[in-house]
């Protein structure tokens, strides 16, 4: 449900990075497996994963600063053209 949500925000919304981020990071081999999705060798190589949490964290934060700039800005634009 998260995966389809992403990339039905790469089209729809100004949070496109933001989306990009989660569909990047939703496909990972580790994350996978500890959602269930992996069995077998493909689980025992993401063992050694989730050092990537705290970058992942990161970048969803500054994606959805930029995500919420581009809004403002294009709701600032907005009432500019329409108020002359």
């Amino acid at each position: 449900m998260q995966i389809a949500a992403a990339v039905l925000g790469l089209f729809v919304c100004p949070f496109f990075f933001a989306s990009a981020t989660v569909l990047i990071y939703m496909l990972r081999a580790d994350v996978g497996a500890a959602f269930g999705g992996r069995t077998g060798a493909e689980a025992a190589k993401a063992e050694g994963g989730g050092a990537a949490d705290g970058t992942f964290v990161v970048t969803i934060a500054i994606t959805v600063v930029l995500g919420v700039l581009s809004s403002a800005a294009g709701a600032w634009a907005y009432v500019r053209l329409m108020g002359r």
